[in-house]
């Protein structure tokens, strides 16, 4: 898992590279931008996904450990 958020870190940052590499050019091409930029978001769009996921993993996690405790006295 750690892997995958890891890997699509870095390919933000290497299309934020190749994105300012291209803004920076004299006669930028705006079809590479608008493609670069829309790489750039679904990629970001991805991450965001897979913290989501983590932090549901997470959560599930504590409330199963957390189902488990016995309170005899309180009727739970």
């Amino acid at each position: 898992m750690f892997g995958r958020l890891t890997a699509l870190k870095s390919r933000h940052a290497a299309l934020e590279t190749k994105l300012s590499e291209e803004q920076s050019r004299p006669l930028p091409e705006s079809l590479e931008i608008a493609t670069l930029k829309k790489m750039k978001l679904d990629v970001k769009d991805q991450i965001h996904i897979e913290n989501s996921g983590k932090q549901d993993r997470l959560r599930r996690r504590r409330r199963r450990r957390n189902s488990s405790l016995d309170y005899p006295a309180l009727g739970v």
